[in-house]
């Protein structure tokens, strides 16, 4: 069986439940709970990031819009990222190959650690319907989107799929 295809699946069955068998308004409200719920699935992913760079002893904090032009990145898709987490480089780049990779793969690993049961079992909750689904729809946004977008190299963006492959690519030694 494909599991992919099994995750999409499921996806479609939230969607056909908010679109017809929800009333308009709890339709409504769960896609308006969806919203905070997002903002909390990006926290937690940069959270992941974090406490997998203090567990190396890398001095880190979550920066909230970051202006990246300030720090010479001239990355043209900052909105997509309105939190980051910056280390020290000293520290950052004097870690193993290993363990930066750790850190930067920790973001989408947490994704999946807390999105997978959201999508699988948030359909299930002794909830009111709408909530349940704003659960479950959260869950299919972290496995279905917030993870492909972090995971796929995209060198353009930057993002922790490219950085995964490239880890000493930001190393300021290396210029």
């Amino acid at each position: 069986m494909n599991h992919t295809s099994g995750l999409f699946d499921l996806t479609y069955a939230i969607y056909f439940q908010l679109a017809y068998f929800l009333p308009m308004e709890q339709t409504v409200a769960a896609l308006l709970l969806s919203l905070p719920l997002a903002v909390v699935g990006v926290v937690v992913h940069e959270l992941g990031h974090l406490g997998a760079a203090r567990y190396f002893g890398v001095p880190a904090v979550i920066h909230l819009f970051p202006r990246r032009a300030e720090q010479g990145d001239r990355r043209k898709f900052w909105f997509l990222a309105p939190l980051d987490v910056v280390t020290d480089d000293d520290h950052h780049f004097a870690l193993a190959r290993w363990q930066r990779r750790v850190i930067i793969g920790a973001g989408p690993g947490i994704d999946a650690v807390v999105g997978l049961p959201c999508l699988l079992y948030g359909l299930a909750l002794p909830v009111a319907p709408w909530v349940a689904v704003s659960v479950a729809f959260s869950g299919a946004v972290a496995i279905l989107l917030r993870m492909p977008i972090n995971l796929v190299p995209i060198r353009r963006l930057g993002n922790d799929g490219y950085h995964l492959i490239h880890p000493d690519c930001q190393d300021p030694r290396r210029r």
